[in-house]
């Protein structure tokens, strides 16, 4: 579990590792309920930025099934 502080003016910094996957720009929708925040992609990923997030130049197979797999469990 990550821990994030609101900041004066509302705004949150997502963890390095989140931000991976939801880099600057990325549309989300969110939704609360009590004290709890739930955040979700609103576009679709484009499947360059799949090989983006890789380690490696070309990812390999087991790579972009795991994503795909993070990506569609939302």
């Amino acid at each position: 579990m990550k821990y994030l502080k609101v900041e004066k003016d509302g705004s949150i910094t997502l963890p390095r590792e989140v931000q991976k996957v939801f880099p600057a720009l990325s549309e989300l929708a969110l939704w609360y309920k009590g004290d709890a925040l739930i955040l979700k992609r609103v576009s679709p990923f484009r499947p360059s930025e799949f090989a983006e997030r890789s380690p490696k130049k070309t990812p390999p197979l087991s790579y972009i099934v795991k994503e795909i797999h993070k990506t569609r469990k939302g």
